[in-house]
């Protein structure tokens, strides 16, 4: 026991000392101060899922980075004494970037993140629901689509049951014919939201108070069952059966009670699978599932449901059982369950990204956007814009610039509509349309001219909305602090180093003498060839200039490599490393004035005679330059950026705290 509370101590102290070690500082630039936690953040900034972060690192991955770190510090702290900050070009660069990082920012953090949030905390559930659908257009003698839907919901709220209402009321057939219940388990994401919201406000058995008005009719909505998403891992045996006869029927069942006896006599179920299952897909795996499926996503990797049966006796099972016989249209089944587990939320959220994007982005931006311009005072005016759509095609878009030439002048000065205390008239917004390239495109239409208002103030919405994200935003803070870090380091470092960097002979000829031994030449080869489309034909000149034929007489006759019957052949030194003919010779096989060959290639073959070869040697200075010249480049650069940051160390005092890095890995 004292054991026990001497280790639980230990381990609290150690939490401490990690959650506490973030503030400590590591190391000073000058007045610069660099904590463990800025330290973090660059290094774990850029990790991919699974790699390990930097306090996790050993001790001598955590002083790489540091001394990396430390160098940067310096790039940036000389930038800001050259007063790089007040550069136009650079302040320029810094507003803009901050625009667009700041936009980002915001609707990842206003927008996205908590849609994303709630979406995944209502896929954490899954539910059965019940409803009555009453299309706008089905008014008839009985009553329009509306009083329809308030009739069938006060009938259900006197007593009467949903699924009697459902099928005297609901125009879906399939599902009234079934008291309104979806046969299939759902989950966040999977309906529009003016369906899911009331659904997830019900309890079990409830139906929910009001009429629900969609773009697709009214809406009566019950609650069936609600439970926690789990996923399962399955398998099953099949015996198939065509259903024709009877004998069809008893055999197929035969059949698979044979099986249920072997089982309960303590065969194992995937021995029998692989002996007797006649679903090949899954039969050389012992009947299991390759993937892990859930009610309302189906299979992990595909999406694809089971069938409703099939499924209905899978899932109440508990782990390791298996079911009794179940009958599909596929035949009869032998079901095992062999694991539940809850959601992987870290999965679970890729798919909810991945959802969001394919399927509610584009509208639920639009409605964010929209609210946010009300919020800054977004007002457009009817009246005018009415007066401003008798002149134009509503029917057409306003592309071009001619779109507006009815328009009358004496309209111009009308005020379109209101945002941020500012008006905006409909001289305003053709100027604009004609010389924005945002703007073109948009219909006349009612809801076009409001897109268009609302595209012609966007970035405005934004710059107001992302205002003070700093303040309200700490992180925010760091992260404009690094663009406009870099912003200037790049300025920096492109007057210290790129601008100064030129190729020096002298370090290209020192590097050349310390690695000569790595520039080797190819071996090279002075031949003569015949080259023929036909194998019998190279088959033909081979036998001729063994039987004594001047090879290259032969050649001014016979190859037909074009352009070189008149050189009779003469291919001259080609080089081994370039070549596809010479990459083709063997340098110990091939011999002086002796024919080599066939050779296959460019859809033909041909038959050589090396008048000389050239062994590998080492290169000349000269022949290796070109490939030497980028090295003597970046060590030129290296030697650039270390005499700077030597002269910006004499300056600005650099001071590692060991003792902090010890403390972390003692």
């Amino acid at each position: 026991m004292k054991y026990f509370i001497f280790f639980f101590i230990l381990t609290l102290l150690s939490n401490n000392l990690k959650s506490n070690i973030n503030n400590e500082v590591v190391a000073e630039v000058g007045k610069e101060k660099i904590t463990i936690s800025e330290l973090k953040r660059a290094y774990e900034k850029n990790l991919a899922s699974g790699e390990k972060g930097l306090i996790e690192n050993d001790k001598k991955e955590f002083e790489r980075f540091l001394n990396l770190y430390i160098d940067y510090k310096l790039k940036v702290v000389d930038a800001k004494d050259k007063g790089f900050l007040n550069d136009p070009e650079v302040i320029k660069e810094i507003e803009t970037n901050r625009q667009m990082i700041a936009k980002s920012y915001f609707l990842d953090k206003e927008f996205e993140s908590p849609r994303l949030q709630e979406i995944l905390d209502k896929r954490k559930t899954e539910f059965k629901f019940a409803y009555i659908i009453i299309p706008y257009q089905n008014d008839s003698a009985s009553g329009s689509a509306r009083g329809n839907a308030y009739k069938a919901l006060e009938r259900i709220k006197q007593g009467d049951d949903f699924g009697e209402v459902a099928k005297r009321f609901s125009k879906d057939l399939k599902s009234s014919e079934n008291g309104g219940v979806v046969n299939s388990w759902v989950t966040g994401g999977q309906l529009q939201l003016q369906l899911e919201q009331p659904l997830m406000t019900l309890k079990p058995g409830e139906v929910y108070p009001n009429v629900i008005e969609t773009n697709y009719g009214y809406f009566i909505v019950k609650l069936i069952a609600k439970e926690e998403r789990k996923v399962y891992k399955g398998g099953h045996i099949l015996i198939q059966y065509a259903g024709q006869t009877e004998k069809d029927t008893t055999d197929a069942y035969d059949k698979i009670k044979k099986i249920q006896k072997e089982l309960k006599n303590g065969k194992k179920f995937e021995d029998l699978a692989k002996i007797y299952s006649e679903d090949l897909s899954t039969k050389d795996s012992g009947g299991v599932f390759s993937y892990w499926y859930n009610r309302a996503t189906g299979f992990e990797n595909n999406g694809s449901p089971l069938v409703k049966k099939f499924e209905d006796a899978f899932t109440p099972l508990k782990d390791d059982e298996v079911s009794d016989v179940v009958e599909t249209e596929y035949g009869l089944h032998l079901i095992k369950k062999y694991k539940t587990k809850s959601l992987d939320l870290e999965s679970e959220l890729k798919k909810v990204k991945e959802l969001f994007k394919k399927v509610f982005y584009t509208k639920e931006l639009k409605i964010f956007n929209d609210s946010l311009a009300k919020s800054y005072g977004y007002i457009l005016f009817d009246n005018v814009r009415d007066e401003f759509q008798q002149y134009l095609d509503t029917t057409k878009t306003n592309l071009g610039t001619t779109w507006a030439d009815s328009v009358p002048k004496d309209s111009y000065s009308k005020k379109l509509f209101k945002f941020n205390n500012k008006f905006f008239t409909i001289e305003d917004f053709i100027n604009e349309s004609n010389n924005n390239k945002k703007l073109k495109g948009f219909l006349l239409s009612n809801e076009g001219l409001e897109l268009a208002t609302l595209k012609m103030i966007e970035d405005e919405i934004y710059e107001l909305a992302t205002k003070n994200l700093e303040v309200k935003y700490p992180e925010f803070n760091i992260l404009s602090e690094e663009f406009k870090n870099g912003s200037i380091l790049f300025k920096a470092e492109e007057q210290e180093v790129w601008q100064k960097n030129k190729l020096d002979s002298n370090i290209a000829k020192t590097y050349y003498e310390q690695n000569k031994e790595d520039y080797v030449t190819n071996w090279q080869y002075d031949l003569y060839e015949i080259f023929q489309f036909a194998e019998n034909n190279i088959k033909t000149s081979l036998k001729k200039i063994n039987d004594g034929e001047d090879f290259a007489m032969l050649a001014a006759l016979e190859t037909q490599r074009e352009g070189f019957r008149e050189k009779n052949g003469y291919r001259g030194v080609l080089d081994a490393g370039k070549d596809p003919l010479a990459k083709k010779i063997d340098p110990e096989k091939i011999k002086i004035n002796q024919v080599y060959g066939p050779i296959e290639l460019d859809r033909g073959y041909s038959i050589v005679k090396c008048i000389e070869k050239f062994p590998p040697r080492i290169m000349t200075f000269e022949e290796a330059f070109p490939m030497i010249s980028p090295k003597a480049l970046e060590i030129s650069q290296n030697n650039l950026k270390k005499e700077w940051l030597d002269r910006v160390k004499s300056k600005h005092k650099v001071k590692i705290h060991n003792n902090i890095i010890n403390k972390i890995y003692k």
